[in-house]
């Protein structure tokens, strides 16, 4: 529902994973060479097909478990394409006073110079912080949910 959307915001692909078969469709956007890069927040069948997917020497920067279950590591692929496998959370950055102002400073120039522009899907009074759970969770949104204080 939101491919339409995320093309039209700049988007290069988007690969609709309940429709399309993922390995397949990236190896038809890399000509068969697999992706360098790849951000995972679901893991699961996902990272599975991510490290299908890959190039040799690949990052699989994995930030989120959004998959019910576990995820298995398959050792051989990951051995065999020499992928790189990393957690990230928020935290790291925001617990480390360098990387914080390197990012703070980005994000400022990207807003100042007019190269970030947020998309707002709703905005909600903080006495309405339950609808803005439920609208959250309900992933109908297109954008940043806003709740004003």
């Amino acid at each position: 529902a939101k491919k339409d959307v995320l093309l039209e915001h700049g988007a290069d692909h988007v690969i609709v994973t309940d429709d399309e078969d993922l390995v397949g469709r990236l190896g038809q956007i890399t000509n068969g060479r697999g992706f360098q890069v790849a951000f995972d927040p679901v893991t699961g069948k996902v990272f599975q097909n991510l490290v299908e997917g890959a190039a040799t020497g690949a990052r699989i920067v994995v930030y989120g478990a959004l998959a019910a279950g576990r995820t298995r590591l398959p050792e051989g692929p990951v051995i065999g394409k020499l992928l790189t496998i990393r957690g990230y959370t928020v935290f790291e950055t925001l617990t480390n006073p360098e990387q914080w102002a390197r990012a703070d400073a980005s994000l400022r120039d990207g807003f100042d110079a007019g190269s970030l522009q947020p998309t707002i899907a709703r905005t909600f009074a903080f006495d309405d912080i339950v609808d803005a759970q439920r609208y959250m969770e309900s992933n109908q949104q297109i954008g940043k949910i806003v709740v004003e204080l």
